[in-house]
């Protein structure tokens, strides 16, 4: 894929800007991280990470590791980041493999750590400790071989949760770079016009769905005593 940085010299310290041509193609990485986005979004009742915010590429400072993809888990239990990288060649493997922030895990992101790769292409057995593995398979879907998630297709319908609890807790890298996590998300949200104003928006709205909610409750209550009188005046 052809893209274009744009770089404004007066904004210091802020992520370039990327212009991509609307004819351009998807390149096989691109729909492998595409697909990581959303499969890191997907409830655990669909194998997915149950992220609430996941993001591809998200701004980092430079000089050390951006993730392909990675996602902010908040469920109630077992709470952290969850970070794919999307392989498309062994070589491209074997390279990720030598990084700093591979050979040393507290360097790295993600409590969580994934390789998404094309059926084959990785190994279960040619992981880094602790790291899981996805497969993508011809089509849309993915099946997960190794890693915490893949505990949850060993259900239908609603998966038991304990297990999958069990394994986020084995497969979990509690050293690792947290300041960097934090400032993937940070630059990425500043880069929304103003944050204050979508958030007062959504409080808005919240608080309408509560009165909307109220008003229902009482229209019901108050069709409920018709109701009751009606049957019996009869």
């Amino acid at each position: 894929m052809a893209i274009v940085m744009r770089l404004d010299p007066q904004a210091s310290g802020e992520a370039p800007e990327l212009l991509v041509p609307p004819d351009a193609e998807e390149t096989p990485h691109g729909a492998l991280v595409r697909r990581a986005v959303a499969w890191l979004k997907k409830g655990n009742a669909a194998g997915g990470h149950g992220c609430q915010v996941a993001l591809s590429e998200g701004w980092a400072e430079a000089g050390g590791e951006i993730p392909d993809a990675m996602g902010w888990r908040h469920a109630g239990f077992q709470d952290g980041t969850v970070i794919v990288e999307a392989k498309v060649s062994r070589a491209d493997f074997l390279a990720d493999m030598r990084k700093s922030h591979r050979s040393d895990p507290a360097k790295g992101m993600g409590k969580w750590r994934y390789y998404l790769c094309p059926e084959g292409l990785i190994q279960p057995e040619e992981l880094p400790p602790r790291w899981g593995l996805i497969y993508a398979l011809p089509g849309r879907g993915l099946t997960v071989v190794a890693g915490p998630a893949s505990h949850l297709q060993r259900y239908t319908g609603k998966p038991d949760q304990r297990p999958f609890a069990e394994a986020l807790e084995a497969f979990a890298f509690h050293e690792r770079d947290r300041n960097r996590e934090m400032g993937v998300l940070v630059r990425t949200l500043a880069r929304v016009a103003d944050p204050e104003e979508v958030n007062r928006k959504l409080r808005e709205a919240a608080g309408k769905v509560r009165w909307m909610s109220n008003k229902m409750a009482q229209q019901e209550q108050s069709l409920k005593q018709w109701r009751m009188k009606a049957f019996e005046t009869t």
